[in-house]
């Protein structure tokens, strides 16, 4: 990325890019990014997935939740836009849904999206999970619908989720 953003800046192609940036990497190599954003960068789609370590663990995830707050940091810093998406587990309880509720407005993104944790068939967390599956449509299969039992009643879980989507930062679409 930085030799190619080098020759775009050097032969003064100008162009606007959007980009799937992972979260510790503009943490750990800010001069990139900003360099990204004078070649033409200009909105970056982030899978944050969660705001908590021990979540991150559970998705395999090797990056600590810090990284989050300092990608977003860093890519308002060097004006780009930023989709931040999170991924919802099935035993959410009100108080994690305030957490994160709490995170995603002190950590505002210009569009962030929120996925229910969905086990997809054939899948590896499928068959660990498979026991628990009451939904066995696979038209709800999206990641928009828990097809697992939720610690909350359905319809409170997802209107706790509605909630989450009414956090954001600028306009309604990048």
């Amino acid at each position: 990325m930085s030799h190619l953003f080098d020759r775009i800046l050097e032969e003064g192609i100008q162009k606007t890019f959007v980009m799937d940036i992972r979260a510790d990497v503009a943490a750990r190599f800010p001069e990139i990014i900003e360099k990204l954003a004078k070649g033409g960068l200009k909105v970056v789609i982030c899978g944050f997935e969660s705001f908590r370590d021990d979540e991150l663990k559970r998705y395999n995830k090797k990056s600590p939740a810090k990284y989050n707050q300092e990608a977003i940091r860093v890519f308002e810093q060097n004006g780009i836009m930023v989709r931040g998406n999170y991924v919802i587990p099935n035993d959410y309880g009100v108080e994690d849904f305030d957490a994160l509720a709490e995170y995603s407005d002190r950590n505002r993104v210009v569009y962030a999206g929120y996925t229910v944790l969905t086990p997809m068939p054939g899948t590896v967390f499928y068959n660990k999970v498979r026991e628990d599956i009451i939904d066995h449509d696979y038209r709800k299969y999206n990641f928009f619908n828990s097809v697992m039992k939720t610690k909350l009643p359905y319809e409170k879980f997802h209107e706790m989720i509605g909630g989450l989507w009414l956090i954001k930062k600028g306009p309604d679409v990048i």
